[in-house]
């Protein structure tokens, strides 16, 4: 009896240092834990966050960052081809689950869920290059000038305009790319477009020396990864939370960034 009690004794110590050398080890190495499903997230043409060619996308900055996010995290990624108004209805409705390079409004935190930033944007005032270049935005809408927006973009921080969102000298296009060929063509005088988006897309097109970006900046503020409050877990926003910032650390971000010529 002594000696099958001593080796049941030794086999209870093998174990207890086992299990603790196991949790050390956990510790240690804390798992990342991934995604419980694939996520989906809409695109559009937005060079050069977003390239699309014949319908499906093939670059751009925020692909790239995604792709690094869902290798660091785990998750799954599904890009779905959706128009920008259409895939806030997918967000507010939990029928698509994130979307990248978004601004953090007061409309958009009743239904949706926010990231870190993970980069910076600035909105200015594009112009025809045939118009007087103006001092303000003010003096631009003062002079009659015609100004056209993106239906569902938020314009609401931009209190140059947000009191004249119904004036008749503005009107709306359902994408960035229709309000460059109105502009070039001076069937509007202005927009306020991204910066960045806005002259890549003026490039691509061939169309830049038909426009020109007045440098009236209207909004400039951090960008963040918008998530779906009724499809998305906080435990899923706190694990991409938890990416950006290494890859932040570990200078990803940064070189994808700089790849584009963003700082």
């Amino acid at each position: 009896m002594k000696i099958l009690f001593l080796i049941q004794l030794r086999l209870r110590l093998v174990f207890v240092k086992v299990g603790v050398f196991i949790s050390l080890i956990a510790y240690a190495f804390p798992a990342l834990a991934e995604c419980d499903r694939p996520l989906t997230i809409g695109y559009e043409h937005y060079p050069p966050f977003l390239i699309v060619k014949d319908g499906e996308l093939i670059g751009g900055v925020d692909l790239k960052i995604v792709d690094a996010l869902a290798k660091y995290t785990g998750c799954e990624i599904i890009w779905l081809a959706r128009p920008w108004k259409r895939h806030l209805i997918g967000i507010e409705n939990g029928y698509i689950d994130m979307a990248s390079s978004t601004f953090l409004t007061t409309e958009r935190v009743q239904f949706a869920l926010f990231s870190i930033p993970y980069r910076h944007a600035e909105k200015t005032l594009f112009i025809n290059q045939d118009v007087e270049p103006p001092q303000s935005v003010e003096q631009f809408l003062e002079q009659g000038n015609k100004l056209s927006l993106v239906r569902g973009y938020d314009y609401s921080q931009m209190s140059n305009i947000v009191n004249l969102l119904n004036s008749e000298n503005i009107e709306y296009a359902s994408e960035s790319v229709i309000n460059l060929r109105k502009l070039a063509k001076g069937r509007v005088e202005g927009t306020v477009e991204e910066r960045l988006v806005f002259n890549h897309l003026a490039n691509t097109a061939g169309l830049s020396n038909r426009i020109r970006d007045t440098g009236i900046v209207l909004q400039a503020d951090p960008m963040h990864f918008m998530f779906s409050k009724t499809s998305v877990n906080i435990e899923t926003i706190t694990l991409f939370n938890n990416a950006i910032k290494a890859l932040q650390d570990n200078n990803t971000l940064d070189s994808i960034l700089k790849q584009y010529h963003i700082n």
